[in-house]
């Protein structure tokens, strides 16, 4: 056992510490980053008072501490900064408190969002915003850690909006500190010690969350659009609706994507499954189901840009809100599509995660900007001229693209995404399914196709830094946003100080 898993195995009596070379390189990476150094030791605490001691020995150590959740994120915030350093699990903090009469749950940071949306459901309520995409296997307390989110975050905001109350952390000094709402720093632009500081702080163990009863009813609207411009001044213009839940834009290529995948319901028995056992009558069930799988007989590759929402509420509330979407969409241009892929979105929010390859075995890696609605067109546009910018290296190495908006309260969030041919690292053997390791595991490395993806990637931050955007996920491939006012940035250092004085939690998060 090396020295840095002896020195927590000796001192802390029953936490597990593992020195496994291959899992210690796996965990000191994220989807973007390769490990630089492979930590000396993933540590798995079971309580927040092994949490405690295992902060007193990296502090009397100066060993630095790597909080890590689920694992899905791609911004360098899980990425061992420096030796000696320990990643530490924090999937084993799980455990679900519901306060029906304060419309909040208390959830252990490793809870997957899969876990905690099952457990409220069977009590009749959901989390506000209730999760991201990659709910399966991300945990609350990494979501909190990050900020951001997707099913109902369009109509209730990111996390660090509103849906997050609270949050519990071990701090740097291996004290116990827990935010609310009152300690976000300067409104909502920037990463909070409330949630979106990816660990710089401390160790988060617990999460508060905003609840709501089940929705009634829930209905869905799609649109197609001939321009991408209309179609984003449509996401605009419908993100204000009452009851909405998710809104978001997909480009051409996203549907071409889509259709490699096999995105047809006549082709899935699974999904046609889930609809049956959607919530609602058996008639909307039944209806939904024949509707969809007609739009099923042709591959959603036919679509242009498409606009996708669902509404939640009373019956009378959704049938409301869908005319209104109509009535604004039809005015900017748009025409009602089957809502296929909003129903089948929701129909089952955290299936299992396919999307860390293409439809051929390419890697995915994603990035983004957050907007304000006036922005946001510049963000747009700045993602055209970058993708026409970089078109001759993209062609040579097999670089495509897809383009994903959607909308977190007020703001807009701009997400292109990125595909190449390269081999799959340690982390990936890990996440992928079974048949997608059997399928694309053997594909060889290629540095030159990874090079122009990362100058791609890096190329779209800048510009949409550029244009206005400010970001969630900050870890350490963000710089932090230049429109932050210098009064919060000194905060963050005045908070880094005060939690963590001997720079051992996650060094270099937030540029701290």
């Amino acid at each position: 056992m090396n020295p840095v898993a002896r020195a927590f195995r000796d001192a802390v009596p029953g936490l597990a510490v593992q020195d496994d070379a291959a899992l210690a390189e796996a965990l000191s990476a994220d989807l973007a980053t390769p490990a630089p150094m492979p930590a000396g030791a993933v540590l798995q605490p079971g309580d927040v008072g092994q949490v405690q001691a295992l902060v007193r020995v990296a502090r009397a150590e100066g060993i630095a501490l790597v909080p890590r959740g689920g694992g899905w994120s791609y911004t360098g915030g899980t990425v061992a900064p420096r030796a000696p350093a320990a990643v530490v699990d924090m999937t084993g903090l799980t455990g679900i408190t519901i306060r029906r009469d304060a419309a909040e749950v208390e959830v252990g940071a490793g809870t997957t969002w899969a876990a905690l949306h099952a457990a409220l459901e069977a009590e009749g309520l959901r989390a506000c915003a209730f999760g991201p995409l990659s709910g399966t296997g991300a945990t609350v307390g990494g979501g909190a850690a990050q900020n951001g989110g997707f099913f109902g975050a369009s109509g209730h905001g990111a996390w660090g909006d509103g849906p997050v109350h609270a949050t519990r952390m071990v701090d740097g000094t291996a004290a116990l500190v827990d935010f609310t709402l009152a300690d976000r720093v300067r409104g909502l632009e920037a990463p909070q010690p409330l949630v979106g500081d990816c660990g710089a702080f401390g160790l988060r163990t617990r999460v508060t969350l905003a609840t709501m009863p089940l929705p009634a009813a829930t209905g869905f609207v799609s649109f197609e659009f001939a321009e991408g411009a209309a179609a984003l001044a449509a996401l605009v213009a419908l993100r204000d609706l009452p009851g909405l839940g998710e809104l978001f834009l997909f480009d051409p290529a996203n549907h071409r994507n889509l259709a490699r995948a096999g995105f047809s319901v006549m082709e899935s028995a699974g999904i046609a499954g889930d609809l049956l056992r959607a919530r609602g009558s058996w008639w909307e069930r039944l209806s939904g189901l024949l509707h969809t799988a007609r739009a099923g007989k042709t591959f959603v590759a036919d679509l242009r840009w498409s606009v996708h929402l669902s509404l939640d509420g009373s019956d009378a509330a959704v049938a409301e809100a869908q005319r209104e979407a109509r009535r604004r969409a039809r005015a900017l241009g748009g025409h009602v599509i089957p809502d296929i892929i909003p129903r089948v979105t929701r129909s089952r929010p955290f299936r299992r995660i396919k999307a860390l390859l293409g439809p051929s075995g390419k890697l995915w890696l994603p990035m983004h900007g957050v907007f304000s609605a006036e922005a946001a067109p510049a963000g747009l546009a700045a993602t055209e001229r970058v993708l026409a910018e970089h078109a001759e290296p993209m062609r040579r190495h097999g670089i495509h693209t897809v383009l994903l908006c959607s909308t977190m309260g007020a703001r807009v969030i701009v997400e292109p995404q990125i595909f190449w041919p390269d081999a799959m690292g340690p982390l990936h053997r890990r996440l992928v399914p079974p048949e997608q390791w059997q399928a694309h595991g053997a594909r060889p490395a290629n540095p030159e196709a990874r090079a122009a993806a990362m100058a791609l990637r890096h190329a779209l931050i800048e510009a949409f830094d550029a244009a206005g955007a400010s970001h969630f996920q900050i870890g350490r491939s963000y710089a932090a946003h230049p429109g932050v006012p210098a009064g919060t940035r000194e905060a963050w250092a005045v908070l880094k100080r005060r939690h963590d004085p001997d720079g051992i939690m996650n060094p270099g998060a937030l540029g701290l």
